[in-house]
């Protein structure tokens, strides 16, 4: 079962992103965004209802379904 839902940028565009179910990981999302938008996946956090995704995580599990909307943050290193 195919669904979308949307991811949010940093600078506040909507990404729509479709997956083929419920099984897919936080991971995959991840990937499908560096793919699209050239973000590298370690840099890329995703975040939903306050909490932070783990990349193996499935969207179920993580209450990810049709309609949804995610917020992308950058994860940033800090310099020396």
């Amino acid at each position: 079962m195919t669904f979308s839902f949307s991811v949010i940028s940093t600078t506040g565009q909507r990404i729509s992103i479709s997956v083929l179910g419920p099984d897919n990981t936080v991971g995959d999302i991840k990937a499908k965004l560096e793919e699209t938008e050239g973000i590298p996946q370690k840099m890329i956090m995703l975040v939903h209802s306050g909490r932070k995704l783990e990349d193996n995580a499935t969207l179920e599990e993580c209450n990810i379904h049709a309609g949804v909307t995610i917020n992308m943050v950058l994860a940033l290193r800090a310099g020396r």
